[in-house]
This record gives C-alpha cells, structure tokens and sequence, in this order.
C-alpha cells in the first residue's frame, strides 16, 4: 500500500513505518479517568491541566521503570548490555526532552537529536567495555 506524500502526513498520528497511533490505546484508561482525561479530549488531543498532570505522571512512572531496569544490564550477556542500556537511556532520554517541552507532547513533537544519540551509543559502549575489563 501506498504512503501518502510526507507533506501530508500528521508525525503525531504516526506511529513506525507510517501506520496510525491509536490515540485511545496511547494511554492506560484507568489512568486517564483517575487524572479525569476523557476519551474525548484524548480523540481531540486536548492538552489541558488534566492532561499535563497525566503526562507527568505517565513520564515519572517510565523513568522509574527504565532506571529500575539498569542495574539489570550488567547481568546480560556481551552485545545485549549495549542494546538494552541504549533501549533505557534513549527512553530516559526522551522522556527528558518531554519535561524540557513541559509535557505538551499534542504541539511539539519531543525529539532526541543524531548526536544526543550517538553520544548515548558513545557512553553505553564505553560503560560496556568497563564492565568487560572489570570482569578481566
């Protein structure tokens, strides 16, 4: 199937490879009737106080999940440290630049530069490599 010229397409309504993000399945719903975020607002993409309460809530959860997770890659084997530690710090990384946009992820899209990553691939190899020598 055909991609719509990319002067067409919406890059919040896309997820990869060009298909749509369900908006509705974007966010838990428990979480989102507890912060009083209707499905409504969520369709419309409303950003209101509600709205950047969840997200607020929504990004510290994932950083606290991501960080937990750390620990864990010095128990991996050779090459998987490097990728998972990349899969957490990107994450980290990108929940950063959503606070840095204070949440209003409906009109700015968060971004994590080329270098801000390559910087991330930089550190992760090099941490890898440490554990590795560590371990010698």
């Amino acid at each position: 199937m055909p991609r719509e010229p990319s002067f067409r397409r919406n890059s919040h309504s896309e997820g990869s490879a060009g298909r749509p993000v369900d908006a509705i399945s974007a966010l838990p719903r428990e979480d989102r009737e507890r912060f009083g975020y209707g499905d409504e607002d969520l369709r419309a993409r409303v950003t209101n106080v509600a709205f950047l309460a969840l997200m607020r809530f929504e990004v510290d959860r994932a950083k606290s999940f991501l960080q937990a997770g750390l620990p864990l890659v010095e128990q991996l084997p050779g090459r998987l440290q490097i990728d998972i530690e990349l899969f957490a710090r990107g994450g980290l990384k990108i929940l950063e630049r959503i606070e840095a946009i204070r949440y209003r992820v409906w009109q700015t899209r968060p971004v994590v530069t080329k270098r801000q990553a390559a910087v991330l691939f930089v550190q992760c190899v090099g941490r890898a490599l440490a554990r590795r020598l560590r371990r010698h």
